[in-house]
């Protein structure tokens, strides 16, 4: 099953080379999708959108939901590749990689970018709690009974004020 995002999505739209190995990148986006969108849309509505994404027969408003998960999805993938590409668990324990004619990031590098790129999937995890919050009367599965787990505390009530204003 794909998560929303494929190796050629991240290599072409990101900072990602083309000779970076999808086995560094391909256990990461389950994972980030787990702790980062699920939370979001709750698991029966990410689970409807899943499959929906995996037989290609989302509707123009999941499709649009969907490019700002796979944004969001992006960038979480590029923070985690920053920590995992500079070391591998190998069966000598963890090692540190180098290649010829170049060097390894510093661990302060390393921070700064894990921290540049994981704000770029905050900025996407927020549209994405905005674009559902706006759009929920359009997905009956993200107000189903069943999406129980979706962490209501994200999304503002009608009277409870966001960020000094009122949605009406």
């Amino acid at each position: 099953m794909i998560y929303f995002l494929t190796e050629q999505r991240i290599k072409d739209f990101s900072t990602v080379l083309g000779n970076v190995d999808i086995k560094l990148i391909a256990p990461l986006i389950p994972t980030s999708a787990d702790l980062f969108i699920k939370p979001r849309t709750g698991s029966y509505f990410f689970n409807h959108l899943l499959t929906k994404y995996n037989s290609q027969t989302l509707n123009t408003d999941e499709e649009e939901l969907v490019s700002l998960i796979q944004e969001s999805l992006l960038w979480r993938a590029v923070s985690e590749v920053v920590l995992t590409s500079s070391a591998q668990i190998t069966n000598k324990g963890p090692q540190t990689q180098n290649g010829l004619n170049s060097a390894s990031a510093d661990i302060t590098r390393i921070g700064m970018l894990t921290k540049h790129y994981g704000a770029k999937a905050e900025f996407y995890d927020q549209r994405i709690i905005n674009f559902i919050w706006t759009n929920k009367d359009k997905f009956p599965e993200f107000t189903n009974k069943l999406n129980m787990d979706c962490q209501a505390d994200l999304y503002p009530s009608k009277s409870t004020p966001y960020n000094g204003m009122y949605f009406i």
